[in-house]
């Protein structure tokens, strides 16, 4: 589901708006949601997100999940080509970089510095940030 500035929509792996949900329509609970800050105007039956986007968060919440991280919220901030992650739970969100086509690496630097951190006794208060890749930065 992509939550836009005009309202929701259940969009394809393609990134094509297919339902809106403004209309009596209700989504399936087990979609994901992505709430987009930029602006986006959303119509439906046309282009919502590219393609690798949409398979971008697909494969992020799938590595996550793997590793029993609940996500509560995803949110593309006004910046350019980033997606925000919020895991339950956490104080901290998880910042990846839409436009690397490494979004199983990305989420793989996040594990392993979030283990490495865990054994430190140190949990990030605002944000672990990999949108470099093979890096991490926290705060």
């Amino acid at each position: 589901v992509l939550a836009a500035s005009n309202g929701s929509f259940v969009v394809d792996t393609a990134g094509k708006a297919l339902i809106d949900l403004s209309s009596s329509a209700k989504a399936p609970d087990n979609l994901p949601t992505v709430t987009d800050q930029s602006g986006l105007k959303v119509q439906f039956n046309h282009q919502a997100l590219p393609a690798n986007n949409v398979h971008f968060v697909q494969v992020v919440l799938a590595e996550l999940a793997a590793k029993q991280f609940v996500v509560s919220n995803m949110v593309l901030p006004p910046t350019s080509s980033e997606l925000d992650v919020h895991l339950t739970g956490q104080p901290y969100l998880v910042k990846f970089n839409l436009e690397s086509n490494n979004p199983r690496g990305q989420a793989g630097t996040f594990l392993a510095t979030i283990t490495s951190l865990k054994r430190q006794n140190i949990v990030p208060a605002q944000y672990v940030d990999v949108r470099v890749d093979g890096r991490a930065y926290y705060q």
